[in-house]
């Protein structure tokens, strides 16, 4: 039995996410490569290489983008199983016994990141949803567009005069997004000198349970 080297195996990924991409396209002709990109929350030039195979080596963040935009989140865990077996079983401690729990989609991420989206997302991603009018009473005109945008598009939708997020995950698949939710949430969410007058509603706190230094 022939035993492939880790460079084989990433080799051999890569052509998975080329023929991936290619299934993608053909289901979708009318969607151009740079569409499919921005979907995907990559750069056109990243996925044009990705589809070349001129990356014989996919990021574990590349990997994690195909696998989730082209829909193959059961492909997805048995390659976290295959090649980070830590990160599997962590994902298998945290989310396995709830059900309900799903990835958000390309676009919906992609709007929760997005500055001028970011706290409406957050809104609308909850269970009650928000209305129209505390978006013009907190953001303004502004903040009305950008609504209006949201919904013309299909990342929000309306009901009994509130509007909710298209796309109920919860689990955001790559740590680069996670840490741009963590940093924009802190900025525009965290009252800092409020907390220090005693007047904020809210608090932020920080706690480990252990710390593997060899990882």
């Amino acid at each position: 039995m022939t035993t492939m080297t880790y460079e084989q195996e990433k080799e051999s990924l890569a052509r998975v996410l080329r023929d991936k991409i290619f299934s993608y396209k053909a289901a979708r002709p009318n969607l151009s490569s740079s569409q499919i990109a921005s979907k995907f929350g990559m750069s056109s030039s990243t996925f044009s290489r990705l589809e070349n195979l001129d990356i014989k080596n996919p990021t574990f963040d590349q990997i994690i983008k195909i696998f989730n935009g082209t829909g193959d989140k059961e492909g997805l865990v048995q390659y976290l199983k295959k090649y980070y077996p830590i990160i599997a079983n962590t994902y298998g401690q945290l989310y396995s016994h709830k059900d309900s729990d799903k990835y958000f989609g390309s676009e919906t991420i992609k709007n929760i990141i997005d500055p001028q989206a970011h706290q409406i997302m957050l809104l609308a991603i909850s269970k009650t949803g928000v209305s129209r009018e505390l978006i013009q009473n907190e953001y303004g005109n502004t903040g009305v567009r950008t609504l209006d945008r949201l919904h013309s598009e299909g990342i929000v939708f309306l009901k009994d005069n509130r509007y909710f997020a298209r796309d109920e995950g919860n689990i955001f698949p790559t740590q680069r997004d996670t840490k741009e939710l963590v940093r924009l949430t802190l900025e525009n969410s965290y009252d800092l000198q409020g907390f220090e007058d005693q007047t904020a509603g809210n608090f932020l706190s920080f706690q480990t349970e252990g710390i593997n230094l060899d990882k």
